[in-house]
């Protein structure tokens, strides 16, 4: 690589930021040394008590391409904004001052131009993401070796990571689905080995945030980490004797259910078995198309095409990442998420009417062994950031061997 420059790889979630140095030399690259990673809330102009205009709200808005901007709004993407400066800055700072090249990935929908978020259900749409981004770096003075063009999916760098990192477990697999959950959901997919973008697929699969219930309740919000601490919240809002616990985190609330608390038992019981429902969904529609199951509805103004290009394949692997995934690799055999998991969806398979007995078959003997793997890489995001804007520097579509420190 370069000695001359900085490559950054930014992850930008929903609230937080993480930013990472990425090394790549000619055989070998890997995460460096210095990294940065900052919650939203520490912002000064971050308000605790801001709230997401309604999704349905801003989908109009977006198809109208008019962002009606509340002040409050644009204050809470100052926050987010500044601190991903400071990170920037940080690093570049603890790297010589020496000039820099970023890659970024950010939730929520694009602007057409991919230069703005025009969506976004935990936080701010921020239109002119890249026009303020690139203002920033420049009233600093940091040097940039090629302008910040476009944001990139979390979800889709997630694969990415995957797909690069030495330790990746997309690499050398040909159709792998990726489920990544934090203070949202991340899907990444792998098919006839060729990373794709959910973008390009949504005519017969939609990401996790488009799923609801049958009662209308977002999926994502009962599969993020997020969600499982507010269902936790929720359920124990009017019993004095639990209220202490109501603030805990999704690793302490699986505790709690291992230890016996009937409210965190219940919540960690119906996370599990509606990731081993989604995760049923996708390889349904994998193998035979979309199917109008039990489960889940979609928008009135979306129809899914039963037939695709990758219509009768199944999942050699099934990736969990990110807090979900740290979550289930914690308490071992222990692990009452994990089981929840296999076990609703081994029930699921094996009743399915949708799969013939060769496909039920695969998953069933596969499910306890090497089906579903639980990823490591936290820093998925912001590597396949960093990659991507390194790849798209140097002009070069061959793939980068990649390792992780």
């Amino acid at each position: 690589m370069n000695k001359k420059l900085t490559l950054i790889g930014i992850d930008g979630g929903a609230s937080k930021v993480s930013i990472w140095q990425i090394i790549i030399q000619k055989q070998r690259s890997t995460l460096g040394k210095h990294h940065y990673e900052s919650v939203y809330s520490h912002q000064p102009s971050f308000n605790k008590n801001f709230r997401p205009v309604p999704v349905e709200k801003q989908l109009i808005n977006l198809n109208k391409n008019i962002f009606d901007l509340m002040p409050e709004e644009i204050m809470q993407g100052t926050a987010v904004l500044s601190a991903i400066i400071e990170g920037i800055e940080e690093i570049w700072k603890k790297n010589d001052k020496l000039p820099i090249l970023i890659g970024i990935g950010m939730p929520g929908l694009k602007t057409l131009d991919k230069r703005g978020i025009s969506v976004m259900k935990n936080g701010p749409r921020i239109p002119n993401f890249i026009d303020h981004l690139m203002k920033r770096i420049q009233q600093i003075g940091i040097p940039i070796i090629q302008p910040i063009t476009t944001i990139g999916s979390d979800a889709d760098f997630c694969g990415f990571g995957e797909e690069y990192a030495v330790n990746g477990l997309m690499k050398g697999v040909n159709n792998v689905y990726y489920l990544g959950g934090g203070t949202g959901v991340a899907d990444a997919i792998k098919l006839k080995g060729t990373l794709l973008s959910f973008d390009t697929i949504h005519s017969w699969m939609l990401k996790t945030w488009q799923l609801r219930t049958t009662d209308g309740i977002s999926l994502e919000t009962l599969l993020s980490v997020r969600g499982i601490a507010e269902n936790f919240t929720k359920l124990t809002n009017d019993k004095s004797s639990v209220n202490t616990l109501q603030s805990l985190n999704a690793r302490q609330i699986l505790n709690l259910a291992i230890e016996g608390n009937r409210a965190a038992s219940t919540v960690i019981s119906l996370t599990g078995k509606w990731i081993a429902r989604l995760l049923y969904e996708r390889i349904t529609t994998l193998n035979k198309g979309w199917r109008s199951l039990p489960y889940f509805c979609i928008p009135k103004d979306i129809t899914l095409s039963l037939d695709h290009p990758y219509y009768g394949s199944i999942f050699d692997r099934i990736i969990i990442g990110q807090r979900t995934g740290e979550l289930l690799n914690s308490h071992g055999k222990n692990n009452i998420l994990r089981s929840q998991i296999n076990n609703t969806i081994f029930q699921i398979i094996n009743e399915s009417i949708h799969l013939n007995n060769e496909v039920k078959t695969q998953y069933l003997e596969r499910l306890n062994t090497d089906l579903i793997c639980i990823s490591n890489l936290r820093a998925a995001p912001a590597l396949g950031a960093g990659i991507q804007a390194w790849k798209n520097y140097i002009g070069d579509d061959k793939p980068i061997k990649l390792t992780n420190d």
